[in-house]
C-alpha cells in the first residue's frame, strides 16, 4: 500500500470521528455523466490538532530510540501530522497541496488492480493557513457514467486485500460516500437506507460508553450530545433540473440543489442513514 495514499484515507477516516461535518457533494449531469467531492471543512478543530501534535512531540522526545523502532506507528503519526502541516516542533505550518491518486501510486499497487485508470480520475486536495483559521481536505472524481461511478467507489476497496490490518480504514473511507440512483427519464433520485458500521461509533467514543440509548444514564446521554453537537454527513446534490419534492421535510431545497442531513447522534442511535426520495423536473 503505497503510504501516501494510505494516510490521506487514515486522516479522512480519522476526522469523521471527530465530529466535524463531512460533506458529499454530488452533481448529476443529464447524459449521466457527473462529479463527486467528500470534504472536511476542519477550522475551528485546528487549535486541538496542533495540541495534539506538540503533545505527540513531547512524548516522542521522552521515549527511548529502541521502543520507536519496535513499530510503524510512530513513523505513521509522524507521516499523518506532516500531511495536516506539522513541523517537527508540533506547530502547523501553511499548506496548499493536490495531488493525483494514480501518479502517486506505485505500479506494486498498480499492477493488482483490475482498473488502475480509474485512479486518474481521483484527486486529493489539503489546504491549511493557520492566520486564516483554514484546514480543508477534500476527495474528488469525476465519472462518465453511473456504472463508472461504482466501480471507482468499488475500485478503492482494492487497495487492501481481505484480512489487511488496513482493510478496516479503507471500508470506512468508502462508508463515507453516500450511495445513489438517478432515473434521469422519470425524474427520480433514490438515496437508499444505508448501514451505518459500529466501528464509527466506538471511534467516536462510544466503546467506552453504554451504547444502549434506550438505557443511557442522562448523564452519558449529555457528554454524547456534547461532543457530537449538531455534526453530521452532509449530502448537497446539484440535479439536472428544478427539483419537484423531497420525503425528507428537513431538506433545504433552492432550485436544482438539494442539502440533506444526517446527525451522528441520529446515526449512532439508529445505525443507519435514512433513504430518501428526491423528484426534479424532466425535459
Amino acid at each position: 500500500m503505497n503510504k501516501l495514499i494510505l494516510l490521506t484515507i487514515s486522516i479522512l477516516a480519522l476526522f469523521m470521528t471527530s465530529c466535524a461535518d463531512i460533506t458529499n457533494e454530488v452533481w448529476v449531469n443529464k447524459d449521466g455523466s457527473g462529479k463527486v467531492d467528500i470534504s472536511m471543512d476542519m477550522g475551528e478543530m485546528m487549535g486541538m490538532i496542533e495540541m495534539m501534535a506538540s503533545m505527540e512531540e513531547g512524548m516522542k522526545d521522552g521515549e527511548e530510540s529502541e521502543e520507536d523502532s519496535d513499530t510503524d506507528e510512530g513513523e505513521d503519526e509522524e507521516d499523518m501530522f506532516s500531511m495536516l502541516g506539522m513541523s517537527g516542533s508540533g506547530k502547523m505550518e501553511n499548506v496548499d497541496t493536490s495531488f493525483n491518486f494514480y501518479d502517486v501510486m506505485p505500479d506494486s499497487i498498480r499492477n493488482k488492480l483490475e482498473n488502475p485508470e480509474l485512479f486518474r480520475k481521483m484527486s486529493m486536495t489539503t489546504r491549511m493557513n493557520k492566520e486564516e483559521s483554514e484546514m480543508f481536505l477534500q476527495m474528488s472524481f469525476e465519472y462518465d457514467s453511473p456504472e463508472e461511478r461504482d466501480e471507482i467507489i468499488n475500485s478503492i476497496g482494492q487497495l487492501s486485500e481481505k484480512g489487511d490490518e488496513n482493510a478496516e480504514k479503507i471500508n470506512q473511507f468508502k462508508e463515507m460516500m453516500r450511495q445513489y440512483d438517478a432515473d434521469l427519464e422519470k425524474g427520480i433520485v433514490t438515496i437508499p437506507e444505508q448501514d451505518f458500521s459500529s466501528e464509527f461509533a466506538e471511534d467516536m467514543g462510544g466503546e467506552e460508553m453504554d451504547m444502549d440509548f434506550d438505557n443511557m444514564s442522562e448523564e452519558d446521554m449529555a457528554m454524547m450530545q456534547m461532543m457530537m453537537g449538531d455534526a453530521g454527513f452532509i449530502t448537497t446534490m446539484h440535479l439536472p433540473d428544478e427539483i419537484i419534492s423531497c420525503d425528507d421535510k428537513s431538506a433545504e431545497i433552492d432550485g436544482n440543489t438539494i442539502t440533506i442531513k444526517d446527525s451522528y447522534m441520529d446515526l449512532m442511535k439508529n445505525k443507519k442513514f435514512a433513504g430518501r426520495t428526491i423528484k426534479f423536473k424532466v425535459d
